[in-house]
């Protein structure tokens, strides 16, 4: 929608304009909301006053919507740096957001614990968890869900990423166990896996196999899940648009690391034209990356 554009979400935030929000937020898929959420939280000011973005104590949404600009606030205090490159001023404010951020989530899924807007936002601050346990609590709230935009279920993997003190085992059982789901675009999930698993091997992994595993990975069934996942995604008719950009953006990502260059390109063509928000998810310079090495511009 025109409307769910990022510079009016931005201005809405900005003036107090929440129920304008609310209004578009309710016509939107999951996704879709949930991407919208991450811009406006990417373009607003740090400043941004939440007056009135919560109307009374039952307000799930206003809950949902300060919960995940709160975080998105909060991230951008800290940045990309590690906890030893962030001041203790910037981390301090960092913290604070997050805790404010989980506080509301916690209470819009403490009234609705089917929101899956609200568990997607969940799961993601819960992937730097503020205390013990919230890792297992979130993942128990987002599979209690109901209308997870796919992002929730990419936030999961990522929580669980072993780099990160999690497993491959949980990261693959995760992944596998949406696949049976009647939600083709989950099938996405494996492409995120692999890349994960296949960069672990290349850049975490000290042990003396790692590299050869890392340069024969995208072989045998590897790349035969990839295959079966890619035709699944490809043949999946009336989904949300802004669910199968971000399947196919890691669709592209995965496959071009296998060498699959033909069915990356069929998963970038449905690229074209599409103004959404699944960059934000996957980090705008690495899928740049791989649409210019598709497009014979990058080596």
């Amino acid at each position: 929608m025109d409307k769910m554009h990022a510079t009016n979400g931005v201005s809405w935030a900005q003036s107090g304009q929440w129920q304008t929000l609310k209004a578009a937020l309710h016509e939107s898929t999951p996704q879709g909301a949930y991407e919208w959420l991450e811009m406006i939280g990417a373009g607003c000011p740090l400043t941004l006053s939440f007056d009135g973005c919560v109307e009374s104590a039952d307000d799930v949404l206003g809950l949902t919507i300060a919960g995940a600009l709160l975080r998105s606030v909060g991230h951008r205090y800290r940045g990309s740096r590690s906890a030893d490159e962030t001041s203790e001023t910037q981390f301090e404010r960092y913290y604070s957001y997050l805790v404010q951020a989980k506080n509301a989530l916690e209470q819009a899924l403490n009234l609705d614990r089917h929101n899956g807007l609200a568990a997607a936002v969940y799961m993601l601050i819960s992937t730097d968890p503020v205390e013990d346990g919230q890792k297992e609590i979130a993942e128990a709230r987002l599979l209690d869900a109901r209308n997870v935009p796919l992002a929730g279920y990419m936030n999961l993997l990522k929580a669980n990423l072993e780099k990160w003190g999690g497993s491959h085992e949980d990261m693959f059982r995760i992944a596998r166990s949406r696949l049976g789901k009647d939600q083709p675009l989950q099938n996405a999930l494996i492409a995120y896996a692999h890349v994960e698993r296949e960069l672990f091997y290349s850049m975490f992994d000290e042990s003396p196999e790692a590299a050869q595993l890392a340069k024969q990975y995208y072989q045998g069934a590897v790349l035969d899940e990839l295959r079966t996942a890619s035709q699944i995604i490809l043949n999946a008719h009336d989904v949300d648009p802004a669910e199968q950009k971000l399947a196919d953006s890691w669709m592209i990502i995965a496959l071009t690391y296998a060498g699959e260059t033909k069915l990356a390109l069929r998963h970038l063509r449905r690229q074209k034209g599409y103004k959404g928000g699944a960059w934000l998810q996957i980090g705008n310079a690495t899928l740049f990356k791989f649409i210019l090495r598709l497009q014979g511009i990058f080596v």
